[in-house]
């Protein structure tokens, strides 16, 4: 009898919950290097944004389930993180949280009134830089470990057609380094200044409004090239398209805006690999093809990527099962990758943050919604991306076969209660746009 009402209980949460668990993104790599640093060859990633949380990578080569509901429940939330890995901050649901105990507790940070609604995160040069807008408002600010938020600049009135909503931002370190915002509404624009670095405001703040046809709806910034061209992806009612903006060779301060022709369904990057400029476009690896005034797609073949991510040189894709680092040189027609992590290796939170009962509650109870969802219950997790533990050895942190099912019926239907007070909420989280 318990086993048929575990079975029916344990098929609804399975089905119920949407997407298939996966990987996101790598926010930090085994070097202690925050994103867009450099990756060792032979080095995993040390943090992984999934979306049903967190994976921080043990000594023993498994992955220690981080739960969404120490950052209040938002399981795809948007995370950047400190270079040694201490301090985290995540946005969900409009809010910003951050965290100084690598992510076992969170606290929701105040920001002005000006700042609306919490759209991207990064972080560079020792600050947390955090993006907030909304219809005809916003703000950048910026904050380090003290918290203490400073107002970079404001973009309620900032251009003569009524206003400015930004989307997406993107840093780039550098002496000095620079930080780019983009917005598509009212009308498309980005906002570009210097980062000077040691904590000091950005300085030098200028826009450009785009001078291309078309009504678009979303302005994602995907790469800022070290030549100072600044690549986005714009979605249209039509679909996407790729958009480039390059510094006028001969003319100090002017920029020429060109676009694809082609409209996808999907884009991912670009991305530099060696002189190359790689996409996904539909499902499909691609390269970009560039004249003085136009842009092209050539397309080569079927991809399982399901993002696309440069980080310090290397280039990384996601798999439904795992992350792993493209092989150079690029071949359009025939991509190469080495697995660096998989969903495989993750395992239950364990007790290595302090919490209360309520806490620790909560904790288990992602884990058997989430880890149930992925197969990761009833078996240890593996040590090594490539298959599972010897039979003879590996750690399975305390876990003796499967959970008892009574146990687990209380755990799901405790898990009932706060999924439909989570669904309740305002769930509207960041689109993944790398």
């Amino acid at each position: 009898m318990l086993g048929t009402v575990f079975s029916l209980f344990w098929a609804t949460f399975v089905f119920a919950h949407g997407a298939a668990p996966a990987p996101l993104e790598i926010l930090l790599d085994s070097n202690g290097e925050a994103r867009s640093t450099q990756l060792e060859p032979n080095a995993f990633p040390d943090l992984v944004r999934m979306n049903i949380g967190l994976a921080h990578r043990e000594e023993d080569g498994t992955y220690r389930y981080g739960c969404p509901s120490r950052w209040d429940g938002y399981e795809t939330a948007q995370f950047a993180v400190s270079s040694d890995g201490i301090e985290l901050v995540s946005l969900g649901g409009g809010v910003v949280r951050a965290s100084s105990d690598r992510g076992c507790t969170f606290e929701a940070v105040e920001v002005p009134e000006e700042f609306g609604y919490a759209r991207d995160v990064g972080w560079v040069d020792g600050r947390f830089y955090v993006l907030g807008g909304e219809e005809t408002k916003g703000a950048l600010i910026s904050f380090g470990l003290d918290r203490v938020v400073r107002i970079e600049t404001t973009f309620s009135s900032a251009a003569d057609d009524g206003g400015f909503a930004p989307d997406t931002l993107s840093l780039q370190s550098g002496s000095p380094g620079l930080v780019v915002v983009a917005g598509a509404r009212p009308l498309p624009q980005i906002w570009k200044a210097l980062l000077p670095g040691e904590g000091q405001p950005t300085e030098d703040w200028s826009h450009l409004s785009s001078p291309l046809e078309g009504d678009w709806n979303y302005l994602s910034v995907r790469h800022l090239a070290v030549d100072g061209t600044i690549w986005l992806v714009a979605s249209t009612m039509e679909g996407r398209i790729l958009v480039r903006i390059q510094p006028h060779p001969s003319e100090d301060g002017e920029f020429t805006w060109s676009r694809s022709e082609e409209t996808f369904e999907n884009l991912m990057g670009p991305v530099e690999i060696g002189s190359s400029l790689v996409l996904i476009a539909d499902g499909k690896s691609a390269l970009i093809e560039e004249a003085a005034n136009s842009l092209s797609v050539q397309q080569g073949v079927d991809v399982d990527w399901t993002c696309l991510q440069s980080v310090g040189g290397y280039t990384y894709v996601c798999r439904l099962k795992g992350v792993s680092r493209m092989v150079e040189p690029f071949d359009v027609m025939q991509p190469e990758d080495t697995p660096l992590f998989s969903m495989n290796q993750l395992g239950e939170p364990g007790e290595v943050c302090e919490a209360t009962d309520e806490e620790s509650l909560a904790c288990e109870l992602d884990w058997y919604h989430f880890g149930g969802e992925a197969g990761l219950l009833d078996r240890p997790p593996w040590t090594d991306p490539l298959g599972p533990p010897s039979s003879s050895g590996g750690c399975n942190r305390g876990r003796e076969g499967t959970v008892p099912g009574l146990f687990l019926i209380v755990l799901l239907m405790g898990l009932s209660m706060r999924s439909r007070e989570i669904s309740s909420r305002d769930h509207q989280s960041h689109p993944t746009a790398r």
